[in-house]
């Protein structure tokens, strides 16, 4: 059963993440565009780490900005994209021990179910 939300260490303080409304969902999806200038997908095919690395920033910054806005106000940056990488690094590892199983619970819960000739196919 998927939580209502999830708590996020940080520099010794505590943050609470909900699970996203509709809205919200859409919200940080759109937010991942934007951040990327448009050229998310195409980061998404490439092979590159440090590609790689920069998705997890966009990924991480578009949920938190959206769901968990005090603690980027904590993190006393302008944005996101100001934050040292070394700061980064912990407000991404909590984030990928905590977070990171959150949403993929949310994303296992909306897949469509297997229609009846897919499974028989299958089986």
């Amino acid at each position: 059963m998927i939580e209502n939300s999830v708590k996020i260490n940080v520099k010794g303080r505590e943050y609470e993440v909900p699970y996203p409304n509709v809205g919200q969902f859409y919200q940080i999806e759109a937010m991942k565009q934007s951040l990327s200038r448009g050229f998310y997908n195409t980061m998404v095919m490439s092979p590159s780490t440090m590609t790689q690395h920069a998705l997890d920033m966009i990924d991480i910054e578009a949920s938190l900005v959206i769901l968990c806005p005090k603690l980027i106000e904590d993190l006393k940056v302008k944005n996101f994209s100001q934050l040292d990488v070394r700061d980064y690094k912990l407000v991404r590892d909590e984030y990928v021990r905590v977070v990171e199983p959150f949403f993929r619970e949310i994303n296992e819960m909306l897949q469509l179910p297997k229609k009846e000739d897919e499974k028989s196919e299958t089986e």
